[in-house]
């Protein structure tokens, strides 16, 4: 085929000389050379997707809840509960799960679905329900569907000159029952999220609800969500 176009331009006078067909064949090695890279990134690509996939159905297939609590003094610890039929056990890598629980450490305590979905929501739960093996086995099921209120069209951080779009984040945590935007709340997700530190507690938060209401809280207020699809300021 290539001694074919080769002729070819030959008879059109593209090539003349020698140099002429080292350049040629110099250009068809550079589009082979690419062509062969392009498949072989294909592939390694499709390669890697099948064997994410492998390993986020096997993750799945887990029931493996991730704990974060923001703790009184403004720590922020984790862990993982996992279930395993009908028993389960606590991964904490730094131990300081049951002290906290048992010194009454924790002031907000909310937990999600441990997959690789960047969109699994929060529920805020009591210390209780994670103080007794009784109670850990039965929080299983109100773990099994947590479901979102979409409250919020938009919701703005607004720190001196700097702005922060946090809807996208605090839409995980519109669940029923869930106290959110407190101090702590903001702290936590500033820190875990976007990785700054709140270093100047005068802010302000602009909020737009579904409803196109508008208005404003900062650090003296939170948010509560209730039961029928609303949400109360708290001060």
């Amino acid at each position: 085929m290539n001694g074919y176009y080769l002729t070819e331009r030959t008879l059109k006078n593209e090539i003349k000389t020698n140099g002429d067909i080292k350049i040629y064949f110099a250009l068809k090695g550079i589009k082979l050379l690419n062509m062969y890279n392009y498949t072989t990134l294909n592939v390694r690509n499709f390669i890697n997707k099948c064997n994410s996939n492998i390993e986020n159905d096997e993750e799945e297939d887990d029931d493996v809840y991730k704990i974060v609590i923001l703790k009184k003094n403004n720590d922020i610890l984790k862990c993982l509960l996992c279930y395993e039929e009908e028993d389960y056990y606590i991964e904490d890598e730094e131990g300081n799960f049951e002290t906290c629980l048992k010194d009454d450490d924790a002031k907000y305590i909310y937990i999600t679905k441990q997959t690789n979905d960047k969109e699994n929501n929060f529920l805020q739960i009591q210390p209780e329900e994670l103080k007794n093996h009784e109670n850990i086995l039965n929080l299983k099921n109100k773990l099994e569907n947590i479901n979102n209120k979409k409250l919020f069209l938009n919701i703005e951080l607004v720190i001196n000159d700097n702005e922060y779009d946090l809807n996208s984040i605090v839409n995980k945590y519109c669940v029923s029952g869930n106290n959110i935007l407190s101090i702590e709340f903001l702290r936590y997700i500033l820190h875990d999220y976007l990785e700054i530190e709140l270093e100047n507690e005068d802010y302000k938060i602009n909020i737009i609800d579904k409803n196109v209401v508008m208005f404003d809280i900062n650090k003296n207020n939170s948010i509560s969500i209730i039961e029928n699809g609303g949400y109360k300021i708290i001060s």
